[in-house]
C-alpha cells in the first residue's frame, strides 16, 4: 500500500514512516500541501505542524495555516484517492482559553482541523480517523526542541541549571513507540469519532527534572521560579484500550533510551538547530 504523510521528516512522521516501510508500504513524502499525487494512495495522515512552544511564539503563521490550509489540502487529497484520512490532533483542544492569546494558536488549529475533518467526513463520506494526544518523547526529538524532556536532558548533559516554572504541575509522557502503535490502532479501526491517547503515567515537571539529573548523573541543580502552572488532567485512554492498546514502556526506560541517543548525536557534533 502507498501511504501519504505529511510532516514524515519530524519526530512522530520520521518513527512513523520507518513503521510503514518495515510493514512494506511505501511512503509518500509531499514537499508540499499543493503537490499533484499521480499513484494510488491507501491512506492520508495528516501530522505536519508545529507542535514545540516555541515554534507557537516565531512561528505562529505557520503553525495555523498547517492545521487549516494544511488539513484542508490533505482531505481533499483523500477525498479524491479514495483514502482513508487520519489527524494528528492535541488531547490539549478541550481546554478553554482566549483564542487570541499568544500561545493559543496551535490549540485553535487543532480545533478547527477536527472540525474540518469531521465536516468531511459528514458530507463528503471521507473515511476519517482523529487521534487526540499527549505528549510523546523518545529519540529523535530535535536537540533544542524546546519541551521540557528535551530540554532537561539537554541542561543536564552539559550541567547546566534547569529552571522550572512551579515545578508541582502534573504532566502526562508517552514514549514514541508506544504513540506509534496507537496511531496505527486508530487509523484500522472502524470509529471517525476522536481517540484520545496518553501515557499510564502522570509526573510533575520537579519530579522528571529530578529523574533526568540522576539518569544523567549530572551536576544539574534545580532552580524554581515559584508560580502557579496548571496541571494537565489525566487522559481518558478508554476509547483507545479497548482498541487493544497499552503502553509498554514505562517512563524510566523510555528516558534512559532517549538519554542515550542525545548523548550519542552530542558526541557526533549534530547541531542543536537541526
Amino acid at each position: 500500500m502507498n501511504v501519504l504523510i505529511t510532516g514524515a521528516n519530524g519526530f512522530l512522521g520520521t518513527h512513523l514512516s520507518r513503521k510503514f516501510s518495515v510493514r512494506d508500504h511505501k511512503v509518500i513524502r509531499p514537499n508540499s500541501f499543493n503537490e499533484g499525487i499521480e499513484e494510488p494512495i491507501s491512506f492520508v495522515l495528516h501530522f505536519a505542524s508545529h507542535p514545540s512552544p516555541k515554534d507557537h511564539l516565531q512561528m505562529p503563521i505557520e503553525t495555523l495555516m498547517a492545521d487549516s490550509q494544511g488539513t484542508l489540502a490533505m482531505l481533499e487529497m483523500a477525498k479524491e484517492k479514495e483514502a482513508v484520512f487520519l489527524l494528528a490532533s492535541t488531547a490539549h483542544i478541550d481546554q478553554s482559553g482566549d483564542p487570541t492569546a499568544e500561545r493559543s494558536v496551535y490549540k485553535e488549529g487543532k480545533r478547527f482541523a477536527e472540525a474540518l475533518t469531521a465536516a468531511y467526513q459528514r458530507k463528503y463520506q471521507v473515511i476519517t480517523r482523529i487521534i487526540r494526544m499527549f505528549n510523546s518523547y523518545g529519540p529523535g526529538m530535535k536537540l533544542d526542541d524546546g519541551r521540557a524532556v528535551p530540554a532537561f536532558i539537554m541542561k543536564a548533559l552539559r550541567d547546566e541549571p534547569i529552571t522550572l516554572i512551579g515545578g508541582g504541575q502534573l504532566i502526562n509522557l508517552c514514549y514514541v513507540d508506544d504513540m506509534v502503535e496507537a496511531i496505527l490502532k486508530v487509523l484500522f479501526s472502524n470509529s471517525p469519532a476522536p481517540v484520545e491517547v496518553g501515557g499510564d503515567e502522570q509526573v510533575t515537571v520537579h519530579r522528571l527534572a529530578e529523574l533526568i539529573i540522576e539518569l544523567t548523573k549530572s551536576r544539574s541543580r534545580l532552580e524554581i521560579i515559584p508560580e502557579y502552572v496548571q496541571s494537565e488532567r489525566p487522559p481518558n485512554n478508554s476509547k483507545i484500550y479497548e482498541l487493544g492498546w497499552k503502553p509498554q514502556v514505562s517512563l524510566m526506560a523510555g528516558l534512559e533510551r532517549m538519554i542515550e541517543d542525545f548523548k550519542q548525536r552530542l558526541g557526533r557534533g549534530e547541531r542543536r538547530d537541526e
